[in-house]
């Protein structure tokens, strides 16, 4: 789940100035506390209290630790404090698409470049993997920064969570611009390949409008008149 809310705002230095390393086993708790105290402040505002407080319980539920772990997760660290995180994981499609996932700053942090500096980096370890395309799910409060950050909706739905309750989330996805720039290429080139070739398009071998067979008629005509069979 993806939902930090966060735009160009009032401290963007703070970005360039956080440490970004792998997760590891020790840091989990600390992680569980920064997603649940970000989504608290974050989704209060988009959600009802009753969604708030389900998904702050999926957070610290056991199972939460699993779902960690089966991503490549980071986080911003500050101060020896982490403030932030962000991971992928393959989707389940073709095998070019990464899900973006756990993009969070904690509060106190947020608008300070923390978000988009995380998003980066982790779209650039999937690219580093194969990925071209990059998709994710995120509740309402965060599509604002998604969207700034070239995420567009595709659509809405309901995630359900471990603790069988749901919340209400958009899916969003994204292109790499560097393989959309080559796709755009490649069908340029094709253009271009088909456009110098100087196929023609067939012949319409039945003729003007209203004149189906012509072609055959107007060659058995042209025998002559005495050499038809009853002539």
């Amino acid at each position: 789940m993806a939902s930090q809310q966060q735009m160009p705002g009032d401290f963007p230095y703070l970005g360039d100035i956080v440490e970004l390393r792998r997760v590891g086993l020790d840091d989990l708790s600390d992680v569980r506390y920064v997603h649940a105290s970000a989504f608290r402040r974050h989704a209060a505002a988009m959600l009802t209290e009753d969604e708030v407080e389900a998904f702050v319980a999926f957070i610290q539920s056991p199972g939460y630790v699993d779902h960690l772990q089966d991503e490549e997760l980071i986080c911003a660290v500050l101060d020896g404090q982490i403030v932030g995180t962000a991971g992928w994981c393959p989707a389940d499609d073709n095998g070019t698409t990464a899900r973006i996932r756990s993009v969070y700053v904690a509060p106190g942090f947020w608008r300070g470049g923390i978000a988009r500096r995380l998003l980066e980096e982790t779209e650039a370890r999937a690219r580093r993997a194969g990925f071209t395309d990059f998709a994710l799910r995120c509740t309402a409060n965060a599509i604002g920064f998604f969207e700034h950050m070239d995420y567009a909706i595709t659509s809405h739905g309901v995630r359900i969570l471990q603790n069988d309750r749901d919340v209400p989330v958009a899916f969003l996805r994204k292109r790499d611009p560097l393989m959309e720039a080559i796709d755009r290429d490649k069908r340029a080139r094709r253009v271009d390949a088909r456009a110098g070739s100087g196929r023609q398009p067939a012949a319409d071998k039945r003729g003007p409008k209203g004149t189906r067979g012509r072609g055959r008629t107007a060659q058995r005509s042209s025998v002559p008149v005495h050499l038809r069979s009853g002539a």
